[in-house]
Formats: C-alpha cells, sequence, structure tokens
C-alpha cells in the first residue's frame, strides 16, 4: 500500500506558469529548481505589456490552484544544499503564499550520498510532533537496529515519548532496541524493509499532520512528504491496521540480534 501511495502522488503533476517574468536569471534558476522538486512542471508566458509582472499561475488538470507572485515566492523559498523546501511558520503560516501552500505533495527522487538532506524534513516532523506534545508519531528505520545504531534520533523519539506523544519505530527485527515509551513493531515484511517513513498525525491538529514516505529503490530514496490531512490519515490508518506491536521481547522472548 505504501508503494501504491507513492505512485499515487506521483501521478498528480501540477503546472506552474510565470508571467512576464522580469527578474534575474539567478533567481529564475532558484525556481525552476524548487518546484522540480515539487513534481511542478515550469513554464513561462508573456501576457498583456499592462498586466502585472512576475505573476505565478499554478494548475493542475481542473484548472487554476492560486496565484501568488514571484517576489512572495523568493521570501519563503530556501534551497538548502540540494534539497529544495518552503519556510513556514507554524502552526498559524502567516502570509504563506498560497501557491506554496497547494504543493504540500511534494515528491522527490534522492540518490544515497544525499541521504542525510532527508533526514532534515524527517528531523522537521518529529521536531513538530516534539513540540506539540500529542499525538501519535509513528516512523519506519527499515531495520530496528537503525534505533541502536544513532544515538541522536533515540533521543528525539524518547523526548516525544516523554512529551506525551504516542510513538511507534517499525522496522525488520534484526534488534530490538530499549527505547523509554516507544512501541517496537518488529516485521518481517519486504514494504517494511525497503520503505522509510515519519508519519505524525498533528493531535487532533489538522495543521499539523505531516509524513513522509520514501521506497528505497538502486538509484536511491524515491517518494514524498506530505501536509495533507487525508494523505496522512491515510498512511497512518494504514499503519495502524498493519502492523501489530511486537511483544516478543516484553514477554520475555528471545532478542533476534543475538
Amino acid at each position: 500500500m505504501l508503494g501504491e501511495t507513492i505512485a499515487g502522488v506521483a501521478s498528480r503533476q501540477k503546472r506552474l506558469t510565470v508571467f512576464n517574468y522580469d527578474g534575474s536569471e539567478r533567481v529564475r534558476r532558484r525556481l525552476d529548481r524548487f518546484f522540480s522538486f515539487h513534481n511542478v512542471e515550469v513554464e513561462y508566458g508573456h501576457t498583456d505589456p499592462d498586466k502585472p509582472r512576475n505573476f505565478v499561475v499554478l494548475y493542475d488538470d481542473d484548472g487554476v490552484i492560486a496565484t501568488s507572485t514571484v517576489d512572495e515566492l523568493r521570501e519563503h523559498v530556501r534551497l538548502g544544499d540540494r534539497l529544495p523546501v518552503a519556510k513556514r511558520d507554524y502552526p498559524t503560516d502567516a502570509g504563506f503564499p498560497a501557491v506554496l501552500s497547494k504543493l504540500d505533495d511534494t515528491l522527490f527522487t534522492v540518490a544515497g550520498e544525499d541521504r542525510p538532506l532527508l533526514l532534515r524534513i524527517a528531523r522537521d516532523i518529529e521536531e513538530l510532533a516534539v513540540r506539540t506534545g500529542d499525538g501519535v508519531l509513528r516512523a519506519g528505520f527499515q531495520r530496528l537496529s537503525r534505533l541502536d545504531d544513532d544515538p541522536e534520533t533515540r533521543g528525539v523519539y524518547e523526548r516525544a515519548a516523554e512529551r506525551g506523544v504516542e510513538v511507534h519505530a517499525y522496522g525488520l527485527p534484526d534488534a530490538y532496541p530499549d527505547v523509554p515509551g516507544v512501541s517496537i513493531h518488529g516485521a518481517d515484511s519486504d514494504e517494511i524493509a525497503r520503505t522509510w517513513f515519519v508519519v505524525y498525525d498533528g493531535g487532533g491538529r489538522r495543521t499539523r499532520m505531516a509524513a513522509l514516505v520514501a521506497e528505497e529503490r538502486e538509484d536511491g530514496y524515491y517518494g514524498f512528504w506530505t501536509l495533507k490531512p487525508y494523505l496522512v490519515e491515510s498512511v497512518d490508518g494504514y499503519l495502524a491496521a498493519t502492523y501489530a506491536p511486537d511483544r516478543r521481547r516484553s514477554e520475555g522472548g528471545p532478542d533476534p540480534s543475538q
């Protein structure tokens, strides 16, 4: 199901037209790169010379979704090192451009050496859960041993649990990490083995719901992150219904990593 969800996001490509652009080539390249990472096809067009300059229109198959100006976009677009993201002001997003608010299905392909860039997105979602202090946070590590291998990540999930977040960790049962307050889901599943995810249900606050879902392929990770409540709810509900907590360790069973 997780792979099908990624495919569904990939199929919904949007288009963006920048009308009467007269800005610098540097800003143009910055916007082009940003939107290419968001599964958006960018084109440039011209209208009546008396019409506004640097006007941006976002479309999908049903028509116009949102409009903004290049100046509005430029203030919120951050390229980082190589992975473009938009700066948001949770939870209000006051002044956030309408075009960017509609880009909450963010498709990406990241090569193996760039994996740390995706960690930034995952960490943003984790820290959102910590700051909120309730709700459910689900994270798939592909292998549970990764929780033992990464003290910083363990610390984030411990803090989330201490703050009152219900935390669940998923992965192949090659180890059973003892993380206080975290429910461990050891699953011998191809889907779990190849998929990395962080899903936060917002604690009942739709403006704080977020998810990252990425499938490992030969050329790196392919997937999306989203702020759309219906999509977050779909992934969260699927994980809750499909993978129950593995109680072997808590019941005194053997640690399969030994």
